[in-house]
């Protein structure tokens, strides 16, 4: 649930339109009503609206699973990185 949330909900530095749909998914929490509003370039986002729609909003899993497995390592990696960094400075 924390990792979906962390692809799902707002940022800082977010254009205002990926802001104001972000903000409506935290409100809302509807799959179907989100996915006509995010902008068809969040792949990410929208393959985890896709599990949420297909397996419920408890199929935390299946939402990330629906996550292309390369951008799912992305995330990995970068995570790792950032701990690498933090060790080594």
């Amino acid at each position: 649930e924390k990792a979906a949330n962390l692809i799902l909900c707002p940022r800082n530095g977010d254009k205002e339109e990926v802001a104001e749909v972000r903000n409506d998914w935290m409100k809302n929490k509807d799959p179907v009503a989100s996915l006509k509003k995010f902008p068809r370039w969040m792949h990410s986002e929208r393959a985890a609206l896709e599990g949420y729609k297909q397996f419920g909003l408890t199929g935390h899993q299946n939402a990330m699973s629906a996550i292309p497995r390369n951008v799912r390592l992305m995330y990995v990696h970068a995570y790792q990185s950032t701990i690498w960094n933090l060790m080594a400075s």
